[in-house]
C-alpha cells in the first residue's frame, strides 16, 4: 500500500533528494547518495532522513532492504581496516550461510537477528574459570602460590608458608608450602 508523500511540500530540493535515493536503491548503489548537491547541508540531511522514512514505510519487501542495510552498516563500520576485502567477504559469507535455511545454522541466525529470542537458552561453551573468580576476592588474608609444575594453591591466615605439604593434584604430588615463613625455592608466588 502506498500513500501520498506529504513531504513533497518541501519542494524540488526534497523531491530531487528523494528521487536520487530511490535510484540509488534500485541501482544497488548506496554510495551514490554521497553525490548529492549540498546547497544547505543541514537541509539536505533532513530531507535525506525524510526520504528514507518515506521510502522505507512504503516498501513491500522491507525485510530484504533491512538485511541489505544491516550488511551495508556493518561494512561501513569496518572500512577503516586495512583488510576490508577479507572482512567484507567473511561478513557476506556469514550472512549468506545463516540465511540459507539450513536447520543447523538457525541458532546463529537467531543470535544475529533476534538475540532476545535466545537470551534464556543454555548455550554450552568453555567451562567456567573458577580460578579467576577467586582472584577477585579480598586477598588481604591469603596468598596464591604455584607448585613447581604450576598448579595453584592458597595459603590462608597470614598468607605466608609455615608448613610443607604435597601438591593436591594427583599426577603431581610435589612438595608445596615452606617452613618458618619461607617459601620452598621450587614454588613461586602467583600474582593476580
Amino acid at each position: 500500500m502506498t500513500s501520498y508523500d506529504k513531504f513533497l511540500v518541501y519542494g524540488n530540493h526534497y523531491k530531487k533528494i528523494r528521487d536520487r535515493l530511490v535510484i540509488c536503491i534500485l541501482e544497488d548503489n548506496l554510495l551514490g547518495i554521497t553525490q548529492l548537491e549540498e546547497d544547505d547541508e543541514n537541509k539536505t540531511n533532513i530531507f535525506l532522513q525524510l526520504s528514507l522514512f518515506k521510502g522505507l514505510s512504503n516498501l513491500t519487501s522491507l525485510a530484504i532492504l533491512k538485511d541489505k542495510i544491516k550488511i551495508q552498516t556493518c561494512l561501513s563500520a569496518i572500512r577503516s581496516f586495512s583488510t576490508l576485502e577479507s572482512y567484507s567477504s567473511i561478513l557476506y559469507h556469514f550472512w549468506v550461510v545463516i540465511n540459507s535455511g539450513n536447520p543447523s545454522t538457525r541458532l546463529f541466525l537467531l543470535l544475529a537477528t533476534h538475540p532476545q529470542h535466545v537470551y534464556k537458552w543454555f548455550l554450552p561453551a568453555m567451562p567456567h574459570d573458577n580460578f579467576s573468580d577467586v582472584f577477585g576476592l579480598n586477598c588481604s588474608s591469603f596468598q596464591f602460590y604455584a607448585c613447581p609444575r604450576g598448579h595453584p594453591y592458597v595459603i590462608t591466615d597470614c598468607g605466608r608458608p609455615n608448613q610443607t605439604y604435597v601438591c593436591p593434584v594427583s599426577s603431581c604430588r610435589l612438595p608445596i608450602g615452606g617452613e618458618g615463613y619461607k617459601l620452598l625455592p621450587t614454588n613461586q608466588i602467583v600474582s593476580n
